[in-house]
């Protein structure tokens, strides 16, 4: 799995198991949203003050999905 974000639009791609053939692309019209990741070098990591463990973010439905149809090469 692979993706890419502009500030317009997100990308996920899904390949075949331990390949690069591609199977979907599945896109959503906004950026992708990431955690922010704390400075860590003043004070000892906590759990307890991760962020990641106290996320609240849900997931977003996709906007697209396309499937890809590859020849006998993978080649779509």
């Amino acid at each position: 799995m692979a993706y890419e974000s502009t500030e317009q639009a997100t990308k996920h791609y899904i390949y075949e198991k331990d390949s690069f053939v591609p199977m979907l692309q599945a896109v959503y019209q906004s950026p992708i949203e990431l955690h922010q990741t704390p400075d860590w070098s003043d004070k000892p990591y906590s759990v307890h003050r991760d962020p990641l463990w106290k996320t609240t973010k849900q997931s977003k439905g996709f906007d697209d999905v396309w499937f890809y149809h590859c020849d006998h090469l993978g080649t779509p």
